[in-house]
């Protein structure tokens, strides 16, 4: 049985309700209290959360985003109970393509 933290990120996906990759979600097992925010290339917030099943549509405000390249972050605890693991943060990049 492993324990350790797994995280996977997607470099691209297509918001355009085809019900194929419409959605830019995180993949991580083995983490507590995670949060995740992503970018546009102007550094505003664009989305947040702190759900690990919930993505980004590639919407902001309701209103449909540009193609291109937004950042995004990632900030997890490692270990399964709070007096163990450590604080994370990672980072990349993700194509929204139209």
């Amino acid at each position: 049985y492993n324990c350790d933290p797994a995280f996977e990120a997607p470099n691209a996906f297509t918001p355009n309700a085809d019900g194929l990759n419409d959605i830019f979600k995180l993949k991580a097992e083995n983490i507590r209290n995670f949060k995740m925010y992503v970018y546009n290339r102007w550094g505003t917030l664009i989305f947040e959360s702190d759900q690990l099943d919930e993505g980004w549509d590639g919407k902001f405000n309701g209103e449909v985003q540009d193609a291109g390249t937004y950042v995004w972050m990632a900030i997890y605890d490692t270990g399964l109970v709070d007096n163990e693991g450590e604080r994370v943060q990672v980072s990349g990049t993700v194509m929204l393509l139209r």
